[in-house]
């Protein structure tokens, strides 16, 4: 029987580095194939750790995982189908690290993955979000190699996204107005950089994305595509408490 993960905060020798988060919802030939790369090109241990969420996949993705004794990984079944933006702020509420890792099941990381996304958080103190390459959209699918390195963005979506816990402990977690992932990833970063975060994205390396296949998962739910209304009107409230000068910060454009 698989025991449950013994989760602690960091501290001392007890210290949690890494919070891996991997979100779930059916397609479980999708998660599979991500969980592969996920365990030949990751270690986990004390303090690296990984949890798995399941947002009430009906296709068998629940009956697979509990069948699994993979160590340090956590195993959450939720009852419900809570939607993206509250299952990845519950795997992020649940263990206290130092770094966050959200990631999801239409992805496939490739080797040094974390070292890549670590690297480039200490680069800078005021770095607090980054971002992986996804299948070389920064850099380009032509394979051309001038642009490799570590950009300012805007913002960088959570398909492979590290999140340091001093920015969550600083702006908080996503906001659970965008119940269905969309444009939530767009806000936090625009609210991160408002307080003066850097939001960065690492071409030294990409992960391969199947991100068409989470789209037509998602299709026209009704549910998932107002998320750019919602998003014009949190952009509009951050903006006016800035020029009121009521967040205590330093925007950086």
């Amino acid at each position: 029987m698989r025991q449950r993960l013994n989760v602690r905060e960091y501290g001392g020798q007890g210290m949690i580095e890494t919070s891996s988060i991997f979100l779930c919802y059916n397609r479980l030939d999708l998660t599979k194939w991500s969980l592969e790369a996920l365990f030949k090109y990751t270690t986990f241990d004390e303090k690296n750790i990984l949890t798995i969420i399941d947002n009430n996949s009906t296709d068998g993705t629940r009956e697979w995982l509990v069948k699994q004794n993979w160590p340090f990984v956590d195993i959450i079944l939720n009852k419900n189908e809570t939607g993206a933006v509250k299952a990845a702020n519950q795997g992020m509420r649940r263990v206290h690290a130092k770094y966050y890792i959200l990631l999801q099941n239409d992805m496939r990381v490739i080797p040094h993955w974390r070292d890549y996304l670590l690297t480039a958080a200490n680069m800078d103190e005021r770095i607090g979000i980054v971002g992986l390459d996804q299948e070389e959209i920064v850099k380009g699918r032509d394979g051309a190699t001038g642009n490799e390195g570590v950009y300012d963005v805007p913002f960088v979506g959570t398909v492979c996204t590290l999140i340091k816990d001093e920015l969550v402990r600083d702006i908080g977690y996503f906001d659970e107005d965008f119940d269905y992932h969309d444009c939530d990833d767009v806000e936090y970063c625009y609210r991160a950089r408002i307080y003066g975060w850097r939001v960065v994205w690492v071409t030294w390396a990409f992960i391969k994305d199947h991100l068409r296949a989470a789209t037509n998962r998602w299709g026209v739910n009704p549910k998932w595509r107002p998320g750019h209304k919602i998003w014009l009107q949190k952009k509009a409230k951050w903006d006016r408490l800035l020029a009121e000068g009521k967040i205590k910060g330093r925007w950086r454009p």
